[in-house]
C-alpha cells in the first residue's frame, strides 16, 4: 500500500517524508523482527523507486514512563545495530511524557523515571545511540505533537493558560535540544487543526470546539515568530529535573541582538494535572555591556520596555517570556 501510494500521489502532493504504521504499539500484533523486516522490505521497495523520498520508521509512541512498556521494547529492537534496521530518519510522536492513568503530564524540563528513552531528555539518550551505531546522518523528528493530554473538549481559562505555557516550554526545549553541538531534532509537527470533540482523533486537536484558536496556537505562533530572526546560542540557566531552578535559553541576532527565552518549571505533584503555580523565580543576567534599549514580551504579546541595565532581573513564571536586547 505504502508503495502504491507514493507511487501515485508523489508529484500531486510533492510528498518527501514518509512515515511508516501508526503508532505500532498499538496495532501490530506480531513480532519486533517481523515489524522490523517489514520496515526494511518497504524501504527497500519505495527507495529503489524514488531515491530522494526520506523514508522513516514507524511512528512510536513510547511516552507511558512504567518498567517493561511494549513501545519501549519496539524502539531499542529498531535501535540495535545488529538488527539491521533500514531508515533515513526516526519517527517518534512527542507527546508529553506520562504515566497513563495517574497524571496528565510530566514538566518538560522532568526526566523519565523508568524509561530513558522518554520525554524531551530521552531523545538525547536515542540521539546518542544512533551516533554510536554510525548512523549520525539518520535524522530525528517530532511526528505527532500536543499540549497537555486532552481529557475532554473545552478547556477553562487557567487550564487554557497551562497548556499555551507548557506548549512553549516543550517546544523551546526541543527547538534548542544539543548533543555534540547539533540539534537533536530537525522538525516538530506542532499541532492537530481541527475542532476539537469527544471522540478518535477529535480529542486530540488544538481548535477550540467551535474552531476559534485556542491560546496555545496564538502562544506558539508568538514563540515562532520571535525565534524567526535568531540562532541558538547556548542555555544560560536551567537543570533538568530542577523546579526551582530558572530556565534561560540566549539566541543571538548578529552582533547587537540579543533574545533571552525564560520560564519557572512547573512543579510536579503526582496524580494531579500540570497547573500555573502562580509563583515567581528571580534570575539575575549580567550582560557584558550596556544596551541601547530592551523590551520584554509576556507569552500573550504584550510588550514592554525595560531599563537598558547591565544586569537585568528575569522575573521567571511559568509562561515562557522574552527579553530583547538591542546594542
Amino acid at each position: 500500500f505504502a508503495d502504491w501510494f507514493v507511487s501515485r500521489y508523489k508529484n500531486d502532493a510533492q510528498i518527501k517524508y514518509i512515515e511508516l504504521i501508526n503508532s505500532p504499539i498499538s496495532w501490530w500484533s506480531g513480532t519486533d523482527k517481523q515489524l522490523l523486516d517489514l520496515s526494511n522490505k518497504t524501504y527497500d521497495r519505495i527507495k529503489g523507486k524514488h531515491p530522494d523520498i526520506l523514508i522513516g520508521t514507524h511512528g512510536f509512541e513510547y511516552w507511558n514512563d512504567v518498567e517493561g512498556e511494549k513501545a519501549v521494547r519496539q524502539l531499542e529492537y529498531f535501535l540495535d545495530k545488529n538488527n539491521g534496521a533500514k531508515f533515513d530518519f526516526l519517527a517518534f510522536h512527542g507527546y508529553p511524557l506520562t504515566i497513563l492513568g495517574k497524571t496528565s503530564a510530566y514538566p518538560p524540563t522532568q526526566k523519565a523515571k523508568y524509561n530513558k528513552l522518554a520525554g524531551i531528555h530521552g531523545l538525547l539518550e536515542i540521539r546518542k545511540k544512533l551516533n554510536e551505531n554510525g548512523w549520525g546522518s539518520r535524522l530525528i523528528i517530532d511526528m505527532e505533537h500536543t499540549g497537555l493530554l486532552p481529557t475532554k473538549p473545552s478547556y477553562t481559562e487557567n487550564e487554557y493558560k497551562a497548556d499555551a505555557a507548557f506548549m512553549v516550554q516543550e517546544l523551546l526545549l526541543k527547538k534548542t535540544l544539543q548533543f555534540n553541538n547539533k540539534s537533536v531534532l530537525v522538525g516538530v509537527f506542532t499541532f492537530k487543526i481541527a475542532p476539537r470533540g469527544n471522540t478518535g482523533e477529535f480529542i486530540w486537536a488544538s481548535l477550540k470546539a467551535d474552531g476559534s484558536l485556542t491560546p496555545a496556537i496564538k502562544a506558539v505562533a508568538i514563540f515562532l515568530s520571535k525565534i524567526n530572526e535568531y540562532n541558538y546560542s547556548s542555555r544560560v540557566s536551567g537543570e533538568w529535573d530542577a523546579e526551582n531552578t530558572a530556565w534561560v535559553e540566549k539566541f543571538t541576532s548578529g552582533s547587537n541582538k540579543e533574545l533571552y527565552i525564560f520560564f519557572k518549571p512547573f512543579k510536579y505533584q503526582s496524580g494531579k494535572e500540570i497547573s500555573l503555580d502562580n509563583e515567581t523565580l528571580n534570575y539575575t543576567l549580567n550582560l557584558n555591556k550596556t544596551p541601547k534599549s530592551i523590551t520584554l514580551t509576556d507569552i500573550n504579546g504584550q510588550v514592554s520596555n525595560v531599563t537598558a541595565s547591565k544586569t537585568v532581573t528575569l522575573s521567571a513564571v511559568n509562561s515562557p517570556k522574552y527579553l530583547e536586547i538591542n546594542y
